[in-house]
């Protein structure tokens, strides 16, 4: 279970959460329109090799495509190491992993500041932050938020493979279709 906070004054609060696990803890940033996404990753032992290009094969694979139900926006996705990693190898310290948005276009949005998307979740975002929240490009309810989850995600798969655990992941079923 990740860590909450309330957060807020003069009695209007929003319970919020941006970090999960506990001996591994991913704290999640920014918003699909603001001006990058990342993760902090705190508890990775230090001495681990690491590097932006082992990270941006994963990033890679998580890129949209040019299938008719991928989104439009292109970005390069290139992770940055902004702290933790010292000549390719984790200190112990916490791990800055950031990624630009490059492609944001959030001149739309603003015409639809006050209507909520019909599917999307601009209305659960408006209640659970109060009015506060950015709005643009679905804000921290993105699927670009997923950027740094993957990043921090590479980073876990190479630490657990030091003790023999491998990870796979494959699609089973897609609307009663099974592989």
């Amino acid at each position: 279970m990740g860590r909450s906070a309330i957060i807020g004054s003069g009695g209007d609060y929003a319970l919020t959460g941006n970090s999960l696990g506990e001996r591994f803890v991913v704290t999640s940033y920014g918003e699909s329109h603001g001006p990058e996404v990342g993760v902090v990753v705190d508890g990775c032992p230090a001495g681990l090799t690491i590097s932006p290009e082992e990270i941006q094969i994963d990033l890679d694979r998580r890129r949209p495509t040019s299938e008719a139900h991928s989104t439009g926006r292109r970005e390069p996705d290139r992770v940055e190491i902004r702290s933790g990693v010292f000549n390719g190898l984790t200190t112990g310290a916490p791990i800055m992993l950031r990624v630009i948005n490059a492609d944001a276009q959030s001149e739309t949005y603003e015409e639809r500041r006050h209507t909520p998307r019909p599917g999307q979740v601009d209305l659960i975002a408006r209640q659970k932050y109060g009015g506060y929240e950015d709005y643009r490009g679905s804000g921290r309810f993105s699927a670009r938020i997923t950027v740094g989850f993957v990043a921090a995600g590479a980073i876990a798969k190479k630490l657990v493979g030091k003790v023999g655990i491998r990870v796979y992941a494959h699609t089973v079923e897609i609307g009663g279709i099974r592989a």
